[in-house]
């Protein structure tokens, strides 16, 4: 068969979708020397060289030589350019994002990563609510087939867009040992200076930063903990309340954003952190709290969407709504070295469960059954 896959966003390594591109492409690239991929790409500079230089002979690289933004909109609002254009016919065509590319031939395969931004309202700017809406509506109801993080995702799918459930199925996502495990040599968690309570992840609404940050000020004055709070990751959209909420905060000088940072880097702080929350207000799978576990740190999670299915009883479950009920957490495993111990454990157990290699097997053997079959329209 000829596979098209888009590989746009494969450069990104702090992006959720971008790891997800390059561990899927990576763990294919085993197990498949038969089926044709095409790897749609908008500029080969920067999206992992490395990995694109030693593919076998069955992987091509197909640049479209437009801007992503106006590829994006030209697509969107006039349903041309077609994807064979640039691939040639295909088979199957798998959507890695939530772009509803459109196509003369094959079958279209859409993973789906959230639907958050259909669930919660306020996350991004009405433009780009807007923009996201029309590509899910069209994205998710167009496809033959549609592969899902998590069973949380799952229902929400079915439940927004109705589609039979015969044609959607959870293929979860893994983590990398090799990433979670190197000997990385960075001093970034020694500079800190103190022991840390640790946020990975955009700096966006849907994270609940503020939240954090407020049951943060209440830890360090109702329990004098010395620990630092430290949020690493990319400036995301609506930023502003999240520093604003820092610089109100009466230990802002504990609070450290760490907005760019090395593989290296990530991995230290991720080690040398007391304890890593992800209180988000919704995930779709939470790619950094399997990270956190996976090198040992106890995660405290919010309570909600997929994270209780991706921790397991593996970490401290806290309502996210409740800023006590996050501070509360927090402190229980910062307070009490058994517990910290065995969600350590348990966290790393838990965390090898979930393997890139799996993911590609399920998602080849998706492509094998979908390439297979006919899908009649339904009424």
């Amino acid at each position: 068969m000829n596979i098209a896959l888009d590989c746009r966003l494969m450069h990104r390594r702090t992006s959720g979708i971008g790891i997800y591109n390059y561990h899927l492409v990576k763990e294919l690239s085993k197990l498949d020397h038969i089926n044709n991929y095409r790897m749609i790409l908008n500029d080969c500079v920067g999206c992992k060289p490395a990995l694109l230089s030693c593919l076998p002979s069955n992987f091509e690289a197909v640049n479209i030589p437009l801007q992503a933004g106006i590829l994006d909109r030209l697509i969107l609002y006039t349903g041309f350019p077609k994807i064979d254009w640039f691939t040639g016919r295909n088979d199957i065509i798998h959507g890695t994002s939530f772009f509803p590319w459109p196509k003369e031939s094959g079958k279209f395969i859409a993973t789906v990563h959230d639907l958050a931004i259909l669930r919660i309202e306020n996350l991004v700017t009405p433009k780009l609510q807007e923009y996201y809406e029309k590509c899910l509506r069209k994205y998710i109801p167009n496809a033959d087939f549609v592969i899902a993080d998590s069973e949380s995702t799952r229902l929400d799918v079915l439940e927004i867009f109705k589609i039979p459930e015969s044609r959607i199925k959870v293929i979860y996502l893994g983590y990398d040992p090799d990433f979670v495990n190197c000997d990385s040599k960075s001093t970034i968690s020694v500079k800190i200076g103190a022991p840390y309570i640790l946020f990975v992840g955009t700096l966006e609404p849907r994270k609940n930063l503020v939240a954090l940050i407020k049951a943060f000020n209440i830890l360090k004055e109702n329990y004098r903990i010395p620990h630092k709070l430290v949020l690493a990751g990319n400036i995301g959209w609506l930023y502003e309340p999240i520093f604003l909420e820092i610089e109100l905060s009466p230990y802002s000088s504990d609070i450290i954003a760490v907005t760019d940072r090395t593989d290296e880097e990530l991995v230290a702080l991720y080690k040398g952190a007391s304890v890593f929350t992800l209180v988000s207000l919704y995930e779709g799978f939470g790619l950094p709290l399997l990270e956190a576990m996976g090198v040992g740190t106890p995660v405290v999670y919010a309570n909600n969407s997929s994270l209780p299915e991706i921790a397991g009883d593996s970490g401290m479950p806290v309502d996210a709504s409740n800023i006590e009920s996050i501070a509360d957490g927090i402190f229980k495993v910062l307070d009490n070295s058994a517990l910290s111990g065995a969600l350590s454990n348990k966290g790393m157990e838990r965390a090898a469960q979930f393997t890139w290699e799996k993911t590609a097997r399920e998602t080849h053997k998706v492509y094998e059954e979908v390439g297979n079959q006919d899908f009649p329209q339904e009424n």
